[in-house]
């Protein structure tokens, strides 16, 4: 009717969910849904004499909204396959509906009641468009004043990075994750975010003097500069690496291999100094091993396998152990080592050893494999081979938790 007033009443899932019919029309009610973005608006409208009437509606949030996000880049992966979540607080449910009374705009009294459900991958959507390896899931409860809550992780499934026919599975996880909620987000309306970084998990040698060095499982390997994530471990050491733009580096130099042509004169301040182990994400949580450490290691001999010409293995500790990884032990592949001469020549030398870089100030010290002989040895020889210093040659990483 024109010139008349109204009252009005709008409300929404603020989703494609279907919502259930108010049908008591004296005093309306409404379920807010289980793990719904429940959006409340009312007002008055007083309607024109002439032309169209428009409505406005400002909706408030009757929810609290709780994101948890799972970040996989830390496992050196470009897709998170399953996933599986419950949120609680300790081994009570957190998340809560009720009824709202529409008119009133606020919850029926005693009408709360808790849902626990199991979030799974369809219920996750990707943080960055086009890119499987972070995703978030946004939760919703009605009662303000959560304090804390608990995200347990229950299984995992990624695909590995440098083989894409395998996959990593944890299928028991059962990680909690506690957060606690600032107090001034704990009202109705607020958002709150928490952030579960995953992380590759470290090797620990079980013999003395080693016990304080966690060891990357794998040498670390870099995909290239438009990658995303572009320094990432091996997951598979058993071979010989013969891709020099990826798996050797120079001493002190966060790139492998090439180096702009031709090499003229003494190269040692063409090094950026970038300890390429930081750049792994999350960046500055490893590093390249000391020399000190690399010395513990070698001097490690129970619990030690040689596989001539292939690697050397430590025996770990049973916290390693677990799926998917097939083994709780440290293996340290053979996999040569490269250079390249002024003239562009690529050359692959010694496959059947092992080299591997030290990050201190000294550019001639390294981890050396042969036959039986483990050690931490002078690099300097490669100096004497065409004329170059020792930074125009390559050798293998394999990173320490910082």
């Amino acid at each position: 009717i024109k010139g008349a007033t109204y009252k009005y009443y709008a409300y929404s899932y603020n989703s494609s969910s279907t919502m259930p019919d108010a049908t008591d029309r004296t005093t309306p009610t409404i379920s807010t849904g289980e793990n719904e973005d429940f959006l409340y608006a009312s007002g008055t409208l007083n309607t024109a004499t002439t032309g169209n009437n428009t409505l406005g509606l400002t909706f408030a949030r009757k929810t609290i909204r709780l994101s948890v996000e799972f970040d996989a880049r830390g496992m050196f992966t470009d897709e998170i396959q399953a996933l599986s979540m419950t949120v609680t607080k300790g081994t009570e449910p957190v998340l809560q509906k009720a009824v709202i009374d529409i008119k009133q705009g606020r919850l029926v009294a005693n009408s709360t009641e808790y849902y626990n459900p199991t979030f799974t991958l369809a219920d996750f959507v990707n943080v960055e468009e086009g890119f499987n390896d972070r995703k978030v899931v946004f939760l919703y409860t009605v009662v303000a004043g959560v304090e804390t809550f608990d995200a347990n992780l229950q299984s995992l499934r990624i695909k590995l990075h440098d083989n894409t026919a395998l996959s990593h599975d944890f299928p028991a996880a059962n990680s909690k994750f506690t957060f606690v909620i600032p107090t001034n987000n704990r009202d109705l309306g607020y958002k709150y975010k928490a952030k579960v970084d995953l992380i590759e998990s470290a090797v620990v040698v079980n013999a003395a003097g080693v016990a304080n060095t966690r060891w990357a499982r794998g040498n670390l390997h870099y995909l290239g500069a438009s990658a995303r994530s572009n320094y990432r471990f091996r997951t598979q050491n058993h071979g010989k690496f013969t891709s020099w733009d990826h798996d050797y580096f120079r001493f002190m130099d966060s790139k492998p291999g090439g180096i702009t042509l031709p090499l003229t004169g003494d190269l040692l301040n063409s090094t950026d100094g970038i300890d390429p182990c930081t750049l792994a994400y999350p960046q500055n949580t490893w590093k390249t091993p000391t020399t000190a450490q690399w010395q513990a290691l070698a001097a490690v001999t129970a619990g030690r396998t040689i596989s001539t010409g292939n690697h050397v293995e430590y025996a770990g500790v049973d916290a390693n152990a677990g799926s998917p990884y097939p083994s709780k032990n440290l293996r340290i592949g053979n996999n040569g080592w490269e250079r390249k001469g002024a003239t562009g020549l690529l050359y692959y030398d010694e496959p059947e050893e092992g080299f591997y870089w030290g990050f201190t100030s000294d550019d001639r010290m390294g981890f050396h494999i042969k036959d039986s002989n483990i050690e931490v040895r002078s690099f300097a020889f490669w100096g004497n081979i065409l004329g170059l210093p020792n930074r125009n040659h390559f050798a293998s990483i394999r990173c320490v938790r910082r």
